[in-house]
This record gives C-alpha cells, structure tokens and sequence, in this order.
C-alpha cells in the first residue's frame, strides 16, 4: 500500500513540474513588425515566417540562448542550403526587439505587433 502511495505521489509531482520546465516561452516568440511592414513570427515550435502581408518572403527555424542572448536564425532557402545567422537581441525596451548581426553589427528593430 504504500508503495502505491509513493508512486502516486511521484507521478503528481511530475506531471505538475515537467510542463513548467518544458513550456518557458522564447522572449522573442510572438509576432514583430519592422518598419516597412514586414512582419516576424516567432512560434513555440520555435519555427519563424517573415511575411510581406502578400507573401512569406522567408521561414525557417531559430534557437534563442538567453545566457549569451543570441538567437540563431536557420533560413530555408528555396532550391538551395539553408543559411545560418546569428543576432544578438534585446527586449528591454518595452515592446521592442533589437536584432544586432554578430556579423556585420547591422540592426534591425522590430515592435511588437
């Protein structure tokens, strides 16, 4: 009997704590507009579409490291290798995000849409 107790106890425990671990939202998830009108969404599946409001122009995967707060950008290319880029970004000022290429230091910001 009580190991049954026991069991029930780590499967409540586990259900209730592996979805909080799982399930932290990506700061940059959500959907940003730049200033031509382009917009950027970021998904939980961590995919992303750049849309000209016509058609999506780009999509692909990104993976975000918060400890060195970069992104990484994998873009499909149509008949061709995907391309990686790397961004640092910054969320600190309310409903904005800041893109600076690790590359070439170019900037791209986007608000919140």
């Amino acid at each position: 009997m009580k190991n049954k107790k026991v069991v029930a106890l780590v499967l409540c425990l586990l259900l209730c704590v592996l979805p909080l671990t799982g399930c932290k939202k990506s700061p940059i998830q959500g959907d940003w507009a730049d200033s031509a009108g382009n917009i950027y969404s970021f998904t939980s599946d961590m995919t992303f579409t750049i849309n000209t409001g016509d058609e999506i122009l780009f999509g692909g995967t990104f993976e975000v490291d918060e400890e060195a707060g970069t992104v990484t950008f994998t873009v499909d290319v149509p008949m061709g290798e995907a391309v990686q880029m790397t961004a640092k970004y910054d969320t600190s000022v309310k409903k904005t995000l800041t893109l600076t290429s690790v590359t070439d230091g170019s900037v791209s910001t986007l608000t919140r849409y």
